[in-house]
């Protein structure tokens, strides 16, 4: 996409921070202060793109995102602060993307594998979904009761 001339935005809402390290070719733990998660707190998304190239942008993780959940139920960051969350706690992704939508023709998230409020905030944000799984029995079950879910977040 990005190298047809399409504006892209990458999203990266695993605290593994695997799709940022990719697309940056630094460590994830470059990006804590200026990570998603900060992005969602301060409800300001430009401050935080990292410019990968021309028609290329990057929102990206670290380990901190382990603790969205916490911020927003508790208002409590990772540094200890107090920055109260109010709103829908499935839609914070998707109210941010409202300033930036239209600057992108496509925007992609990354999500965690497994199922969490980083998962359902990413459904919650999307207009559709890729899965990808592993080639295994275990996998393979688990993809019906993941649809249930992306169904659960239209």
């Amino acid at each position: 996409m990005n190298n047809d001339g399409y504006r892209v935005l990458a999203i990266d809402m695993d605290s593994q921070g695997n799709l940022t390290e990719l697309l940056s070719g630094q460590s994830s733990n470059e990006f804590i202060g200026k990570s998603v998660l900060e992005a969602m707190q301060q409800n300001n998304v430009k401050e935080f793109l990292y410019s990968v190239n021309e028609n290329l942008d990057l929102l990206p993780a670290n380990n901190f995102l382990l603790t969205f959940a916490r911020w927003i139920y508790t208002g409590k960051t990772y540094t200890g602060d107090i920055i109260p969350f109010s709103g829908s706690p499935t839609l914070v992704l998707d109210n941010l993307l409202e300033q930036v939508r239209d600057d992108y023709d496509f925007i992609l998230i990354d999500t965690p594998p497994s199922l969490s409020e980083q998962t359902i905030n990413s459904l919650c944000a999307s207009e559709s979904v890729v899965v990808m799984y592993e080639c295994s029995n275990w996998c393979y079950s688990a993809v019906p009761n993941f649809m249930d879910s992306v169904e659960s977040a239209k």
